[in-house]
């Protein structure tokens, strides 16, 4: 038999909750329109009683020289969002209004105001004011309001957010912001067309990303697929090729985090700051070509065991291979013109270190930390700094 008491006690708390669900839904809704209302906007709304929140379209009537033209502004509103945040938004919208404030203006302002899931402005710019999208797997065509209106994704919008696996991007879409999908479960993302601009770590530590559909004529910003498992893209001013980043002839970053060998394509001339830094990698074969290996690029690459220069490189930049622990043996390239400052410190099962020609300079803690050091052969060096061994 049922326990009716129970049962009855459920049904009396979901009405409850039906009711208090109306209650705000109304309130808020009334809230929304008196205020805006009285800053001279226009509202129209739409329930989203699954969703908790109303789908707003605010109509801003530009009466000064710079903002003449009608604009179009379109918002979700949590039902229960409290009066005075309604007030705050409506006070803008009244200045906005009145020429007191540029479109610039009155977006930033906007987007500080936190009242929001999500907001539209008139260059259709898509922002996110409130907390991180709940709910895994969640499809952004479904869940954010007029999803193909929008022509620019601002920075940070869905860092961190759960999503789905396949994401094709609004159709009209000019440009994404720095970080847009930062740490994101994306496995593929298809970018259309119409993108002029992917910013600076747009997708960085999306460890899932393995296809990108990009427009060939797209910009694309640093480190925008770091840390990701890309194998293959090609857009101006980027490509990857076999899990790395390529910018010209220049070594980028490593687009696939579980690459154990690194093989640099020929052709390559430098591999840019930082670009390996603190990897997994345990092997690196250098192309014949390179000539300057940056700063930073390896440090902290603790599982590196084996390096191979080719001779005709000019420079190891400073702190290039500092603290690759596992590294044991080091035959620096003929034609070395300078071994940069703590270049190899802290790498600390260094054994042996040789060289036939040169360096042209040795500069100071260059092999600083390395307490395993037992053979150097460096005879042919022109200047060895006085602290280059710590």
């Amino acid at each position: 038999m049922p326990n009716m008491k129970a049962m009855e006690e459920i049904e009396k708390e979901e009405s409850k909750r039906a009711k208090i669900m109306q209650i705000l839904k109304a309130g808020t809704k009334a809230a929304a329109e008196v205020a805006l209302g009285a800053a001279g906007a226009s509202v129209s709304a739409e329930d989203d009683d699954e969703g908790g929140r109303l789908l707003l379209c605010v109509s801003v009537g530009g009466s000064s020289v710079e903002s003449p033209e009608k604009l179009e502004e379109s918002f979700t509103l949590p039902y229960g969002t409290p009066a005075e945040k309604i007030a705050g938004f409506a006070e803008l919208v009244g200045r906005f209004r009145c020429g007191e404030m540029s479109q610039e203006g009155f977006d930033e302002l906007t987007k500080k105001s936190g009242m929001a899931e999500f907001w539209t402005f008139g260059r259709a710019e898509l922002f996110r004011a409130m907390g991180r999208i709940r709910g895994r797997g969640v499809d952004f065509a479904d869940f954010v309001p007029n999803w193909d209106f929008y022509r620019y994704i601002a920075k940070f919008t869905f860092a961190e957010a759960w999503t789905p696996d396949r994401v094709s991007l609004p159709e009209r879409l000019v440009g994404l912001g720095r970080g847009a999908f930062m740490n994101c479960r994306l496995r593929e993302v298809w970018i259309p067309g119409t993108a002029e601009s992917i910013g600076m770590d747009a997708f960085r530590g999306c460890r899932n990303l393995r296809k990108v559909g990009l427009p060939s004529g797209a910009r694309i910003g640093e480190n925008a697929f770091r840390g990701c498992r890309l194998r293959e893209a090609e857009a101006d001013g980027l490509s990857v090729r076999n899990g790395v980043a390529y910018g010209g002839n220049k070594a980028l970053y490593m687009a696939d985090r579980k690459a154990r060998k690194l093989l640099l394509e020929e052709g390559t001339e430098r591999i840019a700051e930082k670009a390996f830094m603190d990897e997994e990698i345990r092997k690196v074969l250098l192309p014949s070509g390179l000539r300057e290996i940056g700063r930073d690029a390896f440090r902290g690459c603790s599982r590196l065991s084996r390096v191979v220069f080719h001779d005709g490189m000019t420079s190891i930049g400073a702190s290039a291979f500092r603290d690759c622990r596992s590294l044991k043996r080091v035959r620096l390239p003929s034609g070395l013109l300078v071994l940069g400052v703590g270049a190899f410190s802290g790498c600390r099962r260094l054994r042996r270190v040789e060289a036939d020609e040169g360096p042209g300079l040795v500069a100071r803690d260059a092999f600083k930390d390395c307490p395993a050091l037992r053979v150097v052969r460096l005879d042919k060096a022109e200047k060895i700094d006085g602290a280059a061994f710590g």
